[in-house]
């Protein structure tokens, strides 16, 4: 499969020459599995990089409805053409899915009602912790992560290779780690994974101030606690995304060699291999795809 990002901010948009790198539409990314199929992970602002997509069939897994992983879904052309079939999967939070994305396109928020969206034919709700997909070359299971408003779902994509073996990749975006760093159940998940891009909103000096070290109750992680659970998790490469809005291109360089020499540290002091580490840049054109993860 090849995963390709699209939009690596989070909270909000962001522009600038100093954003040119990293890139500052909100969250989305797109994973194409052998089989021709495209899984899209969120709807933020990024999720217009595929507005040209030509596959008819598209499946949109939201992460959780904060507005920053939706606030996309009006402006993705694919959605309002008849001849697409947009499939959307997604965990309610007290209202249902579909109430929720008809809310934002409320007259007072936008013009166009959501019924107007006439290329999404369906949209599910599942229990987290469940399988949502399985054709037989790939699979997708879910887990509810530690986040506001009734948690964040961490999607795993699992797909067998020509030579019968599995890749593996885990989307674990908006996470805030329970247990000081140790998320027991994160760590499972992400376990042996070929690729993890996990969430990073959070400045080394956010993270490093003991007396706030995640800004609790705000559903957020760092990159220190990322190289942490990704090392116990025997994960062969992670990749940071959901910055911050206010950091810049220079910073994020700068971060990503700190990121380096943090995870040497932490596999020699947990007796584990070293993992790969590196930040998130996403497509900077819209021709699809050409720089990808491909596992």
């Amino acid at each position: 499969m090849r995963i390709t990002l699209f939009g690596t901010r989070g909270s909000r948009p962001v522009s600038g020459l100093q954003y040119n790198c990293y890139g500052g539409d909100t969250t989305c990314a797109a994973v194409f599995a052998d089989s021709q199929k495209t899984f899209i992970l969120d709807a933020g602002t990024g999720i217009c990089g595929l507005n040209q997509i030509g596959d008819k069939e598209l499946y949109l897994l939201l992460t959780h409805l904060h507005w920053d992983h939706i606030q996309g879904l009006p402006f993705f052309e694919p959605a309002y053409n008849t001849d697409k079939n947009v499939l959307i999967y997604g965990k309610a939070n007290g209202k249902g899915v579909k109430k929720v994305l008809e809310n934002q396109h409320e007259r007072m928020n936008f013009p166009v009602p959501f019924d107007a969206q006439k290329g999404i034919k369906d949209i599910f709700e599942f229990g987290p912790g469940e399988e949502i997909y399985d054709d037989g070359e790939l699979s997708i299971d879910t887990l509810l992560q530690n986040h506001p408003s009734g948690g964040s779902i961490a999607y795993r994509f699992r797909e067998r290779r020509a030579n019968g073996e599995y890749a593996t990749f885990v989307f674990s975006t908006d996470y805030e780690p329970e247990h000081n760093w140790l998320d027991d159940k994160v760590a499972e998940f992400w376990n042996g994974a070929d690729l993890v891009i996990a969430d990073m909103q959070y400045e080394p000096q956010d993270s490093e101030r003991e007396e706030n070290k995640y800004k609790p109750g705000w559903g957020h992680s760092d990159y220190k606690s990322g190289i942490r659970l990704a090392t116990v998790a025997e994960v062969k490469k992670l990749v940071g995304t959901h910055f911050n809005p206010l950091s810049t291109d220079n910073y994020l360089v700068e971060l990503e060699s700190r990121m380096k020499e943090e995870a040497g540290r932490v596999a020699e002091q947990l007796g584990k291999t070293e993992v790969e580490t590196g930040l998130a840049q996403p497509l900077q054109t819209h021709i699809l795809p050409s720089e990808s993860y491909v596992l």
